[in-house]
C-alpha cells in the first residue's frame, strides 16, 4: 500500500510540483546534508565519489548532430556536486542516444556511472530518517 505524501508530510520539505509534474529540490537537500555526508565511510562510497569526482557524467547536446559535452567544474559543495552528477546519468540514460558517434571507447563507463550513482542515492536514504523511512517503512 502506498501513503500519500501531502505538502504537510515533513517529507514534502524537498519536493514541490502539482497534478502534472513534480520536481525535486535536490539543491535543498545537498545544502541540508552536506556536513553530514562522509565520502569516506566506506570503501564503496569512497571509491564512488572519487569516480564521479574524476569521471564525471557527460551531457549530450545537439550542435552539428549529437554529441556529448564536459560540464563546467563548479564551486559547489561536495554532495551538491555528487547529485548533480546522478542527475546528468539519469538524463543520459532516459532520454540520451546511446551510441550516437558510432564506436564507444569505454563501455564500461556506463556500468561504472550507474553503480556510483546508485551508492550516492543509497547513502542520501541513509542521511535523511524521514525520507528512509518513506520509502522503507
Amino acid at each position: 500500500m502506498c501513503t500519500a505524501l501531502t505538502s504537510n508530510d515533513s517529507t514534502a520539505r524537498y519536493v514541490s510540483g502539482g497534478e502534472n509534474r513534480i520536481e525535486v529540490n535536490w539543491t535543498k537537500f545537498a545544502r541540508d546534508h552536506d556536513t553530514d555526508f562522509n565520502p569516506e565511510k566506506t570503501p564503496i562510497l569512497k571509491k564512488a565519489v572519487e569516480y564521479l569526482q574524476s569521471k564525471p557524467p557527460k551531457k549530450q547536446i545537439f550542435r552539428n548532430g549529437l554529441e556529448w559535452k564536459d560540464l563546467p567544474r563548479q564551486k559547489i559543495p561536495l554532495l551538491n556536486q555528487l547529485l548533480d552528477s546522478v542527475k546528468t546519468a539519469r538524463n543520459n540514460l532516459f532520454h540520451g542516444s546511446k551510441f550516437p558517434c558510432g564506436h564507444v571507447e569505454d563501455p564500461g563507463r556506463d556500468t561504472d556511472l550507474i553503480k556510483s550513482c546508485i551508492e550516492i542515492l543509497e547513502e542520501c536514504l541513509l542521511l535523511d530518517d524521514e525520507a528512509r523511512d518513506y520509502f522503507f517503512p
